[in-house]
């Protein structure tokens, strides 16, 4: 129990015929979840649910109706890109990968650079 829901993004597969409740898994986090339901067409219903502090996301969308040849997938992207929103609203010294790639690339840049070649 004291691991289960420790997560920003849950993803449900819910074979049921009832509706999955997002507060069935409490805790602190759990702020996107992912439902998928299979249909009787053989394609998967979704359902996302996120908190209000969470803008859109995607590539999976509340209500899509997916086959399975790309459900691995959107699921995979959505729940990264879900996971991403919820870090920048929940941890406001959120930094992009990209940027702290960028400000490292930099700071070993101005550490090696030989000074003797720079033009005057």
């Amino acid at each position: 129990k004291r691991h289960i829901g420790n997560d920003h993004v849950h993803i449900v597969w819910n074979e049921s015929h009832h509706n999955y409740r997002p507060e069935t898994i409490s805790g602190d986090f759990g702020n996107v979840q992912i439902q998928i339901r299979p249909l009787e067409t053989g394609e998967y219903g979704i359902v996302v649910y996120s908190d209000e502090q969470i803008s859109p996301f995607g590539p999976l969308i509340n209500g899509m109706v997916v086959s399975a040849d790309v459900l691995p997938a959107a699921v995979r992207a959505t729940a990264i890109n879900g996971h991403r929103r919820a870090v920048q609203v929940y941890y406001k010294a959120y930094v992009h990968p990209y940027a702290t790639r960028q400000q490292s690339i930099n700071r070993i840049s101005e550490k090696h650079a030989d000074r003797s070649s720079q033009a005057y």
